[in-house]
């Protein structure tokens, strides 16, 4: 069966790369010439083709123009400029040849991924292969890796409601600092809060310039360096600053922004927001979906911390959420606020019952109502957990990083211990 292709090259090339296709008829055939990427992306919507062949010298070929065909069925083949190839490649493309290469060397490719997409799937093969042992689960493997591990990915967020999430998120990071270097990553794309709550004055997107980076092919160690800013112990990637900015955020550019921050982090923490988007079928099909980037970080983080406030509203959105997307062992129920004022006598216990009785939800992480030293926290642009070390909050949360890491914190030294190695060192100069 012949795979149609459709390109998008301009130029002398064109012509001749069709005349170089009809050598392999039987394996590829030409279904559409198009005059630029927008309509090979529409004809790809359209169901037309399974190879799409574009000039990416341009600088209107994308990383998220690749994953939109990719999301379409169609592979994509990108033609770039000798010097460019390297961050072409770099955008996830099935192919990158240099655009100086002969018509007949790119119709032989171009018939290579055909043949390629149409192999057959081993099924019989793989039904007759004895089942697999089971994997160990992710609390196992984080109880066995002390050493070399790679960077946790944790996404904090929850059902809608103001819950104290961004409060949490920032105090995870700086109670992760014992572990090593933590990322802490604002990917609230409804109402970014991060900046402000940190004290923070800048009015740059840090996770806009990762993404646009990203989205080019161009992201690196370097990018990622200037992107970020020294907070607290732990570095941070700024929001989009207005929610009217959401589509600056490109959902191809997720996995290599996490996965570069991987390689550079011990534990990277992503601040996600909560607000329910409305369908995506009345957004254009080519362009930003919302609520998309958030569904990417949920499904590509290592721990979710769900989030909600110990009051009848979020608890009983919590228990809605929870009976239609059953809690995985990466899931965590987080509930803060926890007070008697509004949970009712014996607070905790009555949080517990409820979630017991109406979920699955066998344990959850409580966290005591500390309105006044969140409040002197905000004031202080500072995580409660560095405000407030003490307090009940910063206790459960430091509890929690040991939980998430696999892990207990390192031990501290005593204050006698650290005042007689100061004696020390002062009687030693």
């Amino acid at each position: 069966m012949s795979v149609g292709v459709l390109i998008a090259v301009t130029g002398k090339l064109e012509p001749l790369l069709v005349r170089a296709l009809t050598n392999h008829r039987g394996e590829v055939s030409v279904v559409r010439r198009c005059g630029d990427v927008g309509e090979l992306l529409a004809a790809a919507a359209a169901g037309i083709g399974g190879i799409g062949v574009l000039d990416a010298s341009g600088g209107d070929v994308s990383a998220q123009v690749v994953a939109d065909l990719a999301r379409h069925g169609v592979r994509a083949l990108l033609l770039a400029h000798p010097d460019d190839v390297e961050r072409t490649a770099a955008l996830g493309a099935a192919a990158t040849l240099p655009l100086d290469t002969p018509p007949a060397e790119i119709a032989e490719r171009i018939a290579e991924l055909a043949y390629r997409g149409e192999e057959p799937e081993p099924e019989a093969e793989a039904a007759a292969m004895p089942p697999p042992p089971p994997s160990p689960t992710r609390r196992q493997l984080r109880a066995e890796a002390k050493v070399g591990r790679e960077a946790r990915i944790i996404a904090v967020w929850g059902p809608p409601g103001s819950h104290g999430r961004s409060s949490l998120a920032a105090a995870l990071a700086h109670a992760l600092v014992r572990y090593g270097r933590v990322l802490l990553i604002d990917a609230d794309l409804a109402a970014p809060s991060l900046t402000p709550r940190l004290g923070i004055l800048d009015d740059v997107s840090g996770l806009a310039t990762l993404s646009r980076r990203a989205n080019q092919g161009r992201l690196d160690e370097e990018v990622l360096a200037g992107a970020v800013i020294a907070s607290h112990g732990f570095d941070l990637v700024t929001g989009i600053g207005r929610a009217d900015r959401w589509r600056d955020i490109s959902t191809a550019t997720i996995e290599p922004i996490l996965a570069l921050a991987r390689e550079h982090y011990d534990a990277i923490v992503i601040d996600v927001e909560s607000v329910p988007w409305p369908a995506a079928d009345g957004y254009d099909q080519f362009g930003a979906q919302p609520g998309a980037v958030r569904e990417e970080i949920l499904a590509a983080a290592d721990d979710v911390l769900v989030v909600a406030q110990a009051d009848t509203v979020s608890i009983a959105r919590l228990i809605t959420h929870v009976q239609s997307h059953p809690v995985t062992e990466r899931e965590h129920v987080v509930v803060t606020a926890v007070r008697n004022a509004a949970a009712g006598s014996d607070a905790a216990r009555s949080v517990l019952e409820v979630l017991s009785r109406f979920t699955s939800v066998e344990r959850a992480t409580l966290i005591s109502d500390e309105r006044k030293a969140l409040d002197a926290a905000l004031l202080a642009g500072a995580p409660i957990t560095q405000s407030a070390p003490h307090c009940a909050m910063s206790l459960v949360v430091g509890e929690l990083a040991s939980e998430l890491m696999g892990t207990a914190a390192p031990a501290r030294p005593s204050v006698l211990k650290r005042l007689a190695a100061t004696f020390s060192r002062s009687a030693a100069t």
